[in-house]
């Protein structure tokens, strides 16, 4: 289980679609859609929906499924 927080630190692996949606719509529409081409961080940005957290990547709010982001651990010494 990924125990994500708002706030987190995560890796985005290559090949892992991101989507942007219209919230006007009922139910929300996709309104972009890409794939990442190569590992990328993001921050986590909202709980958990249906399955997709919402990550801040490149200056952009992004849906991405929960179980393709991993948490960056810290190492506290």
């Amino acid at each position: 289980m990924n125990s994500l927080e708002i706030g987190d630190l995560v890796h985005v692996p290559a090949s892992v679609p991101l989507e942007q949606f219209d919230a006007q719509t009922t139910p929300p529409t996709p309104t972009r859609r890409l794939i990442t081409r190569v590992p990328e961080l993001g921050l986590v940005m909202s709980s958990e929906q249906n399955g997709y957290r919402e990550i801040y990547w490149r200056g952009e709010r992004w849906a991405v499924n929960e179980r393709s982001l991993f948490k960056i651990k810290e190492d506290i010494k």
